[in-house]
Parts: C-alpha cells; structure tokens; sequence
C-alpha cells in the first residue's frame, strides 16, 4: 500500500518546472560568460529540488517493512519488528516542515501541519539525511494525506508479523 504525504500550498508549486528554468539559465549564463548571476541560481537549482523530492514523497507498506521515499533528502526502511506502538498526534506550525529532529529522540517527515502519525520503535533507528548525514531516532512523524487508513494498513501487517494491536 502506498501513502503520499499530506502537501501544503508550497508543494503543489511545480517544482520541477522551476528547476528546469533554473537549469536553462544557469547555461545560459556559462553560454554568455555573464558569472555574477550564477550562485543565486544554483542555490534556486538547489531549492526547487528540495521542494520537489518533498512534493514527491511517500510512504508504502511491503512485505514486514515501512518504506519511506523523500527522493534526494532521504530514504528510509523500518522493519515492522520494531515498531512498537502507532498512534496519532498534532504537529503545530510553530513546529516547521521538512525533516525535523522534534527533539528526546524523535524525528519528523513533515510536509503540512495537522495529524501526524507517530510510530514508536523498540530500537534506535538511522536516517541518512541526503544520503549523508545520519539522525538517529526511537520515534518518527509521518504528516500523511490519511493518516487514520495508514494506522489502519500498519495495524493489519503488524497483526500478521504477530505483534498485535497497537
């Protein structure tokens, strides 16, 4: 079962439109020698990639695992025999969006404020943020379209791998 991530205003912005014109600019630029435009420009390159890999995002349930995809930023597995309990919560505004450490060993997946899905792990677990840089965490924070249908399916696989109700 796939689960797309709940997407905010900004994410519904083609972004990878955006990065095609920052793309033809920056060789337009090398093309006609005129530098000074160029760092504005890869950092837009930059940006409207990040905003893409965020828009693009999501979350499947397979075979005794969680996958979670958020393309360059990072990309995850949890194997279901460490989830420990599933519940809902609210991630305010103040909180932010994107990978967040939300703090004593949580980290969120937050695209959009409102219910997120919380899962509890019984072993520390590591995302690689861009591949690179590892945050280790015992909870996580999925802000996902339906999150009730997601505790639902992860409640389900959890029944059959025989942890029970949680």
């Amino acid at each position: 079962m796939v689960f797309n991530f709940r997407r905010s205003f900004f994410l519904k912005i083609p972004w990878r439109m955006c990065s095609l014109i920052m793309l033809v600019l920056f060789f337009y630029e090398l093309y006609i020698k005129f530098y000074p435009p160029l760092p504005p420009i890869l950092a837009g390159l930059f940006v409207s990639l990040l905003f893409d890999a965020m828009a693009r995002a999501k979350v499947e349930i397979q075979a005794g695992q969680i996958l979670i995809d958020v393309g360059i930023l990072a990309t995850l597995t949890i194997p279901l025999e460490i989830v420990e309990r599933i519940d809902l919560v609210d991630h305010l505004f103040l909180q932010g969006v994107g990978i967040r450490a939300c703090g004593r060993g949580e980290i969120g997946i937050i695209t959009n404020w409102g219910k997120a899905v919380r899962l509890h792990l019984t072993t520390r677990h590591r995302l690689n943020l861009f591949h690179l840089l590892p945050l280790s965490f015992e909870r996580i924070r999925l802000s996902l379209e339906d999150p009730g249908r997601f505790i639902e399916a992860t409640r389900h696989y959890l029944r059959e791998v025989g942890k029970g109700s949680r």
